[in-house]
């Protein structure tokens, strides 16, 4: 690497009449020469950012990896006995990271009839890709009235092309009161067609705390143009902590002109992670001038795989070097120190 300043490499270039960095037209007789640098910079080929993206698509709930909870008497099982002990054995090994010896004392503890060991006995098969056992285990779970297991079982099913399968298992946990089953049977039955429905139960789940429920009805909203419904439900979402409704919520603000709002919110979601987010708040960034900043959020959606960022981080990083460019010819030109 050079040891020379930026300034000292661009005067070599123009000494040896290098055309690396040369704008785009040679400068005009009768200007001063920084308005001809400025003229000729201004004729170089621009690339225009490209705008924000549109919202989200509807969020679905992945498959629930709910941990093995403690034993207590609230089970229905009786303090002291064998399958308390036998599901607490489990939950023991567990804690130390021996899956195989959890794996046995679950299997125990179903076989004896337990539908909390067969519900978490299913989570740990499918942890380890086993879906046809977990399939079994929250079979039996469900068939016994576990609503966890009715509401894996629609997941799995449904992940495995039984939609109706799904749908049927949706229902039931979501009549028992199971909210995330509720919020999964509106996704269903909105890509059925359904919008309706969908609404319906996502009101419900919403309703009740289940914030990806509260963030699809925000989206279902906004889609039949109710824009302060959406507001609403993107709002409580966001607040209780849901990075796509904090994106979709910047979106909504940043569409009503709201530029300091849909900044805020852009900025919680992308430092939970959210890729489209880091874009949209370098966007913004760019459009208020600080680049710098900018350039740090395309960087880090860019490095998590968001093209439209690498294209917006490329097109930045060019810009920059050609202001660069300009400034040192300019201070190079002024200085006095020139051949």
């Amino acid at each position: 690497m050079s040891s020379k300043s930026f300034v000292e490499q661009v005067r070599a270039s123009i000494a040896r009449d290098s055309d690396a960095f040369r704008p785009a037209t040679l400068p005009v007789r009768g200007q001063s020469f920084v308005r001809q640098v400025i003229a000729a910079l201004a004729q170089m080929p621009t690339v225009a950012l490209p705008t924000a993206p549109n919202r989200t698509d509807l969020h679905r709930l992945p498959p629930p990896r709910e941990n093995i909870p403690p034993v207590t008497d609230t089970t229905g099982r009786a303090a002291g006995s064998t399958q308390e002990a036998t599901t607490q054995s489990a939950s023991g090994a567990t804690g130390i990271g021996d899956t195989e010896d959890a794996r046995l004392w679950l299997q125990r503890a179903a076989d004896a009839g337990d539908t909390v060991a067969m519900f978490n006995l299913g989570v740990l098969l499918a942890e380890r890709g086993d879906t046809e056992g977990a399939h079994a285990y929250w079979q039996h779970a469900a068939d016994a009235g576990h609503t966890g297991a009715m509401s894996n079982l629609g997941v799995l099913l449904e992940e495995l092309g039984d939609t109706e399968g799904a749908r049927t298992w949706y229902q039931r946990a979501a009549d028992t009161g199971h909210t995330g089953a509720m919020s999964n049977l509106g996704v269903l039955l909105y890509e059925q067609g359904d919008p309706g429905a969908a609404r319906a139960y996502w009101q419900q789940a919403a309703d009740a705390g289940d914030s990806d429920a509260m963030s699809d009805l925000g989206v279902l909203l906004a889609e039949q143009g109710d824009i302060e419904g959406a507001r609403t439900w993107y709002q409580r979402a966001a607040d209780a902590g849901h990075t796509a409704a904090m994106f979709n919520l910047g979106v909504l603000l940043d569409e009503q002109g709201d530029i300091e709002g849909a900044r805020i919110w852009y900025t919680h979601a992308a430092g939970a992670g959210h890729t489209a987010a880091m874009f949209n708040l370098g966007v913004l960034l760019v459009e208020q001038g600080d680049t710098e900043t900018a350039r740090i959020w395309y960087r880090r959606a860019a490095v998590a795989g968001h093209t439209g960022a690498m294209s917006n981080l490329g097109i930045l990083l060019r810009q920059q070097r050609d202001t660069e460019y300009a400034s040192a010819v300019v201070e190079w030109r002024t200085s006095g120190d020139r051949p």
